[in-house]
This record gives structure tokens, C-alpha cells and sequence, in this order.
């Protein structure tokens, strides 16, 4: 089976022509990309909030869009997939204003990967290994894609599923041998008081991402041999107690859409889960316009770059160490892969001018380009430079306090949909409260519309509609079974 696989792997290395030869490109530029949000709820003074979970939400652990670990303080915004990155944007700010506005007290949102300080009801409540917070990037490369792709390969792979789950396969291999380059680019988490990380004497460029930080490769190693060795190895590790499910595999990158490993065979995997990214402080959404437009373009990249299967192990052990040094360098000290880093810059922006990128995506892969060069640019070294002489904590909670301000001040309530009357508003922000999907859609004469979805149920209303309704009383007419 591996000679197979091993073989099927050489074959996906005219990938990037058979893109060109299909004309697929433009396709894969709207491949989906849905965005996870991780951060804690602090108080006033930056420490982990003991504020109830906001009362106005639904019950965390069935809500679409936020939901919340045991301890409740830490919690995660999920938005829908969206071929769009603008409206993934839109829908995320939409999210985190409506969080804001159900937050209890003198509440706000923490701004860094690395922890805030904690109480003494909470501190021994939260795993080490937990701590850090970060964005994941959810990435699916469109059905349509997959199958004319497919068409290239049905002599090696039996099913439009054998292949889907080798690509997906050859993406994870690739981000481990380069996970590194995304460590450098956004690490920003460089130092935290927590005695977890006491070992770290020196700033550096991503706790997080460091060994000693989110639960890595390093620990609970699956195979990434072949589909077969993945699956198998899943399965062996959830026998042994040391998994509860697929989802309790922790790791920066693994297949997602399936409940059971066998179902990933059978079914395949939906999407890419991609867990590397700190959050940035530097944008009140956490992470930038600009690098979802690198990840989606470096997916594509991940996608065609050759993997040498022959020492499959010795280079993903190779990634491995690579991104934990990066992570652990000084981060105003230029990398040392930085030769490394600006020949991926160069490989990317070759396959930008063959596959005809936009010019959004040039434009990110030049800006983080002069990055790579400049570590000065780096969101480490530039939180270290917009803190100043106070501490990195106190200037996470002035940024969590400004945040807070400009949120609640807003003449819009939801400012991302601002355009939409005041009352659509309301009723998106109770929808989203009470954990009701929500979507804008336009009827066939290009009217807009709002489609309402609550477990099995859909509900279809015209925007000019809304305004005939009080907000509870039109949520309660659509929705006249539903209990908070």
C-alpha cells in the first residue's frame, strides 16, 4: 500500500500544470476559508474574568459561532466558510461585536496569544498545554476543483475520495516541513508572566508555537506516511484511551469533516484545519486582510511543491525542529532560515505570476516579503515596540480596553452590516445571541433577504419586512419552539 501511495505522491508532482491545463486557477482562488478566534475574557485590571458566561448567549456547547472551553473564560469565535475574504472578515467583526455586546461587568476580550494573569479560582483549572490561545484557518479547496482534477488521476487513485484525502495529505506534509516560514511572519507572542513558560528567560518570537506552548508534533505523533498509516494510527491512539475522539487530536495542521477516523476514509476530509497563527493585536479581529490572503495563496503552493517521500520522516522531523527554533529565536535577530525564506518568496512569486494571482495576493506576498528580511517588522518585535517601557501585559490590557470602548461606542451596532437597517441589525445580533444561523442572501430580483436557520428549521424574510416586527417578537414568530 505505501509503494502505492508512494508512487500517487510522484504523480501529484505535475499538479501545477494540470491546474494550468484545466484552468482551475481562478477556482482555487476562491477556495472557502472559515476563521476560529481563541482569546479569554479579562476584567478590568487584566486578569482572567470570574464573570458568569454571558447570560445573553445560548448554551455553548450547541452554539454555531461561539463557543466556550470548561473553564468559560476561554472562548472561540467560528465563522461560516466563505469563498470570500472580505466577507469572512465582515461576518467575524459581526461575531466578536455581538460577543462584546453580551459580555458581562467591566469585561473585555484579551488581545494575545499568551495568557493574561490568573485568579486563584481559575489558575488551576486550565492545562498548561491549554493556555495559549490562537486564529485557526479552515481551508477547502472547492468539489468542482477536486473532481476535475481527479480526472488526471483515476489511474492511481480508485476513488475522487482516495485522492482528496492524498492531497489534503501532501498539504499537511508540506506545512510541517515549512510550518516555520509562519511562525516567523506572525509569531506574536513573545513573552508571558505565566510560570508555565519560566524556562523562557528571553523574548522570543512564539510561545505558542514553540515546544513549549500549543501541543505540537512532538507529542502523540501520527504517521503522515500515507492515508492509510494516518487513519490507522488514529485509531490505534483513540483504542488506547490517549484520543476521546478525532477531534482531541491536537495538532497545527489535521483533517477535518469526519467523526471517526474510518469515516475519514470513507466520506473523506471536508477541509484543513490550520492551527498556527497567533492573534494579532494589531487588528481587532485578530488577524489580518493580508495574511488570509498569503494563507490561501501559500495553501496553493503547499498544494503543488514536490514532497521527497523517499525520507518522508527525517524531513518532517527536519519541520519540526526548524519551526521550534524559529519560535524560541530572539525575535529582533534576523532567522536563520531567512535564505531559506526568501527563496519560498521567490518559488511564490513565480507560481503568483503563472497562475495569474490578484493583485491582492502579490500585494500581501510583497509586503510580508520586506517582512522576511526585516525582523523588525515582525508582530513580536513590533509589540515589544508599541509597548514601550510597560510591560507587555499592561499593554495587551490598554489595547483590550480600547478595543472594548470602540466596540460599545459604535454609532452602528453591528458596524460590518451597518448598511442594513437598525432593526435587521437587532434581530442578527438576538439570532447570533441565541446561537440561530444567520445568512444574507438576495432573491431573484435582487431583493435582500435574511435566511434564519435553527437546527432543522429554515426561515426566509425580506429585509423590508423586518421592519414590520419588533426584534423578540419576530424571532419568537419564526422560531416559536426555541427555548434559550
Amino acid at each position: 500500500m505505501l509503494k502505492t501511495v508512494k508512487r500517487g505522491m510522484d504523480m501529484l508532482d505535475n499538479l501545477l500544470q494540470v491546474i494550468k491545463d484545466e484552468g482551475v486557477a481562478e477556482q482555487l482562488f476562491h477556495s472557502l476559508i472559515g476563521i476560529e478566534v481563541e482569546a479569554y475574557r479579562v476584567d478590568k485590571e487584566g486578569r482572567l474574568s470570574e464573570q458568569p458566561y454571558p447570560r445573553k448567549l445560548g448554551k455553548h456547547e450547541y452554539h454555531p459561532y461561539l463557543k466556550a472551553d470548561k473553564t468559560k473564560t476561554k472562548f472561540e469565535v467560528v465563522t461560516d466558510p466563505n469563498p470570500n475574504i472580505g466577507g469572512v472578515l465582515d461576518q467575524l467583526d459581526t461575531l466578536q461585536t455581538a460577543f462584546y455586546r453580551s459580555l458581562e461587568g467591566d469585561d473585555r476580550i484579551w488581545p494575545l496569544s499568551a495568557p493574561p494573569r490568573a485568579n486563584g479560582t481559575t489558575n488551576g483549572t486550565v492545562n498548561s498545554d491549554e493556555l495559549t490561545t490562537g486564529v485557526h484557518v479552515n481551508y477547502s479547496i472547492p468539489d468542482p476543483v477536486i473532481n476535475r482534477l481527479y480526472s488526471h488521476y483515476q489511474s492511481e487513485y480508485a476513488t475522487v475520495i482516495e485522492f482528496k484525502n492524498n492531497l489534503y495529505l501532501r498539504m499537511m506534509q508540506n506545512f510541517i516541513c515549512n510550518r516555520w516560514l509562519l511562525t516567523y511572519l506572525f509569531g506574536a507572542s513573545p513573552e508571558s508572566t505565566h510560570s508555565a513558560f519560566s524556562k523562557i528567560d528571553h523574548p522570543v518570537r512564539s510561545i505558542r508555537n514553540s515546544d513549549l506552548g500549543f501541543v505540537n508534533l512532538t507529542t502523540k505523533k501520527l504517521s503522515y506516511a500515507s492515508v492509510e498509516a494516518h487513519i490507522a494510527d488514529l485509531n490505534q491512539q483513540i483504542k488506547l484511551g490517549q484520543l476521546a475522539t478525532i477531534a482531541d487530536y491536537q495538532a497545527p495542521i489535521r483533517m477535518r469533516g469526519s467523526e471517526t477516523p474510518d469515516t475519514l476514509k470513507s466520506i473523506g476530509a471536508r477541509y484543513l484545519e490550520i492551527r498556527a497563527l497567533d492573534n494579532t493585536p494589531f487588528t481587532s479581529n485578530g488577524i489580518s486582510r493580508h495574511a488570509l490572503y498569503f494563507m490561501k495563496f501559500f495553501m496553493i503552493d503547499l498544494m503543488v511543491r514536490p514532497v521527497d517521500t523517499s525520507r518522508l520522516s527525517a524531513i518532517l522531523q527536519l519541520g519540526i525542529e526548524k519551526n521550534n527554533r524559529v519560535a524560541l529565536e530572539l525575535p529582533t535577530a534576523h532567522t536563520y532560515l531567512e535564505n531559506e525564506g526568501v527563496s519560498i518568496f521567490s518559488d511564490l512569486k513565480v507560481l503568483a505570476s503563472e497562475l495569474n494571482a490578484h493583485i491582492e495576493q502579490t500585494a500581501a506576498l510583497d509586503d510580508l516579503f520586506e517582512v522576511m528580511t526585516h525582523p523588525e517588522l515582525t508582530p513580536a518585535v513590533m509589540i515589544y515596540n508599541r509597548a514601550g517601557n510597560q510591560a507587555i501585559d499592561s499593554f495587551a490590557l490598554s489595547v483590550a480596553t480600547r478595543w472594548r470602548t470602540e466596540r460599545l461606542s459604535s454609532r452602528k451596532l453591528l458596524p460590518a452590516i451597518g448598511r442594513l437597517s437598525h432593526k435587521a441589525q437587532q434581530v442578527i445580533l438576538i439570532a447570533i445571541q441565541r446561537g440561530i444561523q444567520y445568512y444574507q442572501i438576495k432573491d431573484e430580483q435582487g431583493g435582500d433577504l435574511l435566511m434564519l436557520t435553527y437546527e432543522s428549521i429554515t426561515q426566509v424574510i425580506l429585509m423590508i419586512d423586518i421592519e414590520k416586527y419588533e426584534p423578540e417578537q419576530l424571532i419568537h414568530k419564526l422560531f416559536p419552539t426555541f427555548e434559550m
